[in-house]
């Protein structure tokens, strides 16, 4: 019979089952990504990982972090002023148009919906004045999350050799950006039509690129609560999702796919971490914990 690992949650102590119910486990999936984590969005406990933190380019899952930024640093009304260097970003775009006058919530559905490069470029230079000094407040950010695999050069992904993340460090920005409920509401939208704005009088369709939360797609996952996805030529697949089962939280990060295979093993992992953990209060905030009750509860394990 399967053992279900109890995650001890408390205030001051956090206690996990280790061996020998870890023997009992089914074996986890195997997937294509080069650094991957599963982690638990409460405690931060990983339940899986393979070369967590080995650092590749993570393409438009940059995005997650500039997110933070935005949703820390202004308000979902702000108006943004298109700059030409937003304007004349590469890559993939929703056609933002110097000038335009268009509100920090509308960027950010074309940021997450669309990977929008120059959505990412607006709000860079809204916040800091210039995409270069935006990366420095993202490297400043990521330092204070514990990051230490991670370098941002620009806020959208766009390919740069110096331009790296692990699967570990993007689990604990994904860890901080849950806590905005902006992120899920926006996250989650399977479908938008921006607002016509001064510089452009048709509304501009977007699409959710992330198909875990397309309820007609095949590799919809009941309980995803958002995610991204990212890809160059040069950075190859990357993607970070998470969903919430029975009151538990988890968090997927797949950097540096070449199959591409990262929706399909996203659900897989999921799948394992909600099959195969549980989430479970041990301690009150002020209980006294004596060396005894400790022992009792760190081989506490509960069956399916």
């Amino acid at each position: 019979m399967k053992k279900l690992i109890t995650i001890a949650l408390a205030s001051f102590f956090l206690f996990f089952n280790t061996a020998p119910t870890v023997k009992a486990l089914l074996k986890p999936p195997v997937v294509s990504a080069d650094s991957v984590v599963l982690m638990d969005a409460t405690t931060g406990k990983l339940l899986y990982e393979k070369n967590k933190d080995s650092a590749y380019p993570p393409a438009s899952t940059t995005k997650i972090m500039t997110m933070l930024l935005v949703l820390e640093n202004s308000n979902l009304n702000d108006v943004v002023t298109v700059s030409k260097n937003a304007e004349m970003t590469d890559g993939s775009k929703i056609y933002l148009i110097k000038g335009e006058k268009i509100s920090v919530k509308e960027l950010l559905y074309g940021l997450i919906l669309a990977s929008a490069n120059d959505c990412a470029v607006a709000l860079a230079e809204h916040i800091s004045g210039s995409a270069g000094k935006f990366a420095t407040l993202m490297n400043k950010k990521a330092d204070s999350l514990g990051c230490k695999n991670t370098n941002f050069v620009n806020p959208n992904g766009l390919y740069d050799v110096n331009h790296k993340t692990s699967a570990y460090d993007l689990s604990l920005i994904m860890q901080e950006l849950t806590k905005h409920p902006e992120y899920n509401m926006i996250s989650t939208t399977p479908s938008y039509k921006m607002a016509a704005t001064n510089k452009s009088k048709e509304k501009r369709p977007l699409w959710n690129e992330n198909r875990l939360i397309q309820k007609n797609d095949p590799y919809y996952y009941k309980g995803c609560e958002g995610g991204k996805t990212g890809y160059t030529i040069q950075s190859q697949h990357s993607f970070i999702a998470v969903a919430s089962r029975n009151g538990q939280k988890l968090i997927v990060s797949l950097v540096h796919d070449s199959e591409k295979t990262f929706f399909p093993d996203s659900g897989k992992l999921f799948d394992y971490g909600f099959d195969n953990f549980e989430l479970s209060k041990q301690f009150n905030k002020n209980d006294k914990v004596s060396k005894d009750r400790k022992s009792t509860r760190l081989n506490s394990s509960h069956p399916l």
